[in-house]
């Protein structure tokens, strides 16, 4: 009797052990199952934190180069005429300015036959400091809107700003509506949609501010500025721009 006995147990014990082999192999399976989730959720996640800084990371490289401003600008001037020339006849205006609306209409014409002539270099700085709650900030849009058709066609860039000096409103009253400047870009030629929503982003507002922030640190006491060779003009007429450019060529010598 006793040697039946000692078979089952044999048999028992084998069924046993192939019962732990298959839930050892079994919990191998799950872990390794678990182990390939994780490394899935932890690549989805790295991806995610990868995407996100790579989106921060563009977002911050965008907002630098629109505070920097336009490429066509170099520290806050838009040059026209000869970019190389020794003398640099420099005007610093505000699209709200009426002294400026003034001068454009009288010396403009002038400083834009000096253009012509290649000889020196004119910089145009355009700046938003007469900014009140009753103009709604429009010296600065009107600024921005400056810098985004610098942006999109330096040519007709002065044509604009003419344009824009002829529709100027009142100090007193609301400034011009982002729309309004949409449609006297349009006018002038600038139709691209990308000009639009510069405008109506206020995509340069940054770039302005920096720029406006440092000409009143230089001591900016009023609008329309003139200087030849960063001397500020008292005759700001075409016979004093004249005069005071014969006395840098002078002093080139």
């Amino acid at each position: 009797m006793t040697a039946p006995v000692a078979k089952n147990n044999s048999s028992a014990k084998l069924i046993s052990s192939a019962g732990g082999k298959r839930d050892r192999n079994r919990m191998i399976a799950i872990q390794a199952g678990v182990a390939v989730v994780l490394v899935g959720l932890i690549a989805v996640i790295g991806v995610s934190i990868a995407n996100k800084k790579s989106e921060k990371d563009a977002a911050a490289d965008r907002k630098a180069a629109a505070a920097a401003g336009p490429a066509v600008y170099k520290d806050g001037d838009l040059r026209f005429g000869n970019q190389d020339a020794k003398i640099v006849l420099q005007v610093t205006e505000d699209l709200q300015c009426p002294a400026c609306a003034m001068y454009q209409a009288q010396v403009g014409p002038y400083i834009e036959g000096l253009i012509k002539e290649n000889k020196v270099a004119v910089d145009y700085r355009t700046i938003g400091w007469l900014n009140s709650p009753n103009n709604e900030q429009y010296s600065s849009r009107a600024a921005n809107a400056s810098a985004c058709v610098a942006e999109a066609d330096k040519a007709k860039w002065l044509p604009w700003t003419n344009l824009m000096f002829s529709k100027q409103p009142p100090e007193s009253a609301s400034g011009l509506p982002d729309s309004t400047i949409v449609d006297i870009t349009k006018q002038a030629g600038v139709t691209s949609p990308q000009v639009a929503e510069c405008i109506t982003s206020g995509k340069y507002s940054d770039f302005i501010t920096g720029v406006t922030n440092t000409t009143m640190k230089g001591g900016l006491q009023h609008t329309p500025t003139v200087k030849v060779n960063g001397t500020e003009l008292k005759d700001t007429s075409p016979a004093g721009i004249k005069a005071a450019i014969e006395q840098a060529e002078r002093v080139a010598k």
